[in-house]
């Protein structure tokens, strides 16, 4: 019986300090995971944002190329 006890305060002992060191853990691991979704999102947001300003500039310039092109041969001699 004794022997048996000794056994479960060590598993309690054992599980008290693994239960300590998954607390300690927790806090870096969310924080370096939040770091990591917030970096990844920035990058994400300054390719998209690139991507856009490049199409829009494509855009403008397809509309506007055709409209001077046309206001110069509509106003020719």
């Amino acid at each position: 019986l004794p022997a048996l006890r000794q056994m479960l305060q060590k598993a309690f002992i054992d599980a008290a300090n693994d239960a300590a060191k998954a607390a300690e853990a927790t806090p870096e691991a969310t924080s370096e995971a939040t770091a990591e979704a917030t970096s990844d999102a920035t990058a994400e947001a300054t390719v998209q944002s690139a991507v856009e300003a490049t199409s829009d500039a494509t855009a403008e310039t397809t509309t506007q190329a055709p409209t001077e092109a046309t206001a110069e041969a509509t106003t020719a001699p």
